[in-house]
């Protein structure tokens, strides 16, 4: 992300989910042909207005997207009369699609959620945030975003965490593999838990304290194959897809 008022500090990223898999639902605007380098910007001056202190992830994989929940949690660390723009990145990868956001809001702790305006940047490289001015010591600012995904592999981008200069308070990060996914393998010490109902999907999950990681959440999974059954009612035969 980046500060474009009048204490423009540098580039902030708070981070990109990064997930493979099959087809779009939406028309968001097309991906890069070629992913760019990544790198790490420089540290962000402690004069910057916002510091990032914490952030709750809820990826949930879908049959032919990925919805990404983000909830960050930002200090207030100087009085500020004006908005802030930030980047939010989208991934580039060859094995993810377009992406596009779904929703943008923030709020001071306690308040109601309201709406913040934000605009989609060219070539689908990510959305451009407009942050409004601190009216408290802390603002919390929640996204949705989805993307395409075109196989069984997802990454979440967290090393950018190191361009704010400082470990996150709090980092929560949890994933939800689609129905039939097996074997999960995990870059970080994700746990399965057990479904929150009856009728819903098991769940893995991770958590850390004071977070500054230099190297990127991954999970890749084995699809088992889909079974159906013949039609012709209680006698029909199973069979695989």
């Amino acid at each position: 992300m980046r500060d474009h008022g009048p204490r423009d500090r540098g580039l902030i990223l708070l981070g990109a989910l990064l997930l493979a898999g099959a087809g779009a639902t939406a028309q968001p605007p097309a991906a890069p042909d070629r992913p760019p380098k990544r790198g790490l910007p420089p540290a962000v001056s402690l004069s910057l207005p916002l510091r990032f202190d914490s952030e709750v992830v809820r990826l949930e994989v879908l049959p032919d997207s990925v919805q990404i929940e983000g909830f960050y949690r930002f200090a207030c660390t100087q009085a500020r009369g004006h908005p802030l723009s930030l980047f939010y990145p989208y991934p580039a990868d060859s094995l993810m699609g377009a992406a596009r956001t779904l929703l943008l809001e923030g709020r001071a702790p306690g308040e109601a959620w309201a709406p913040l305006e934000f605009q989609e940047v060219p070539r689908g490289r990510g959305a451009r945030w407009v942050l409004p001015p601190c009216r408290a010591d802390t603002l919390e600012v929640r996204t949705v975003y989805r993307q395409a995904r075109y196989a069984p592999h997802a990454v979440y981008i967290v090393s950018s965490t190191q361009a704010w200069g400082r470990p996150l308070r709090h980092a929560r990060f949890e994933i939800t593999l689609p129905p039939g996914a097996i074997e999960p393998s995990f870059s970080f010490p994700f746990e399965r838990q057990a479904p929150r109902a009856p009728d819903a999907r098991a769940w893995h999950l991770f958590e850390a304290r004071g977070f500054l990681p230099d190297h990127e959440i991954t999970v890749d999974w084995k699809e088992s194959p889909r079974r159906t059954t013949t039609p012709g009612g209680a006698g029909g035969e199973d069979r695989a897809r």
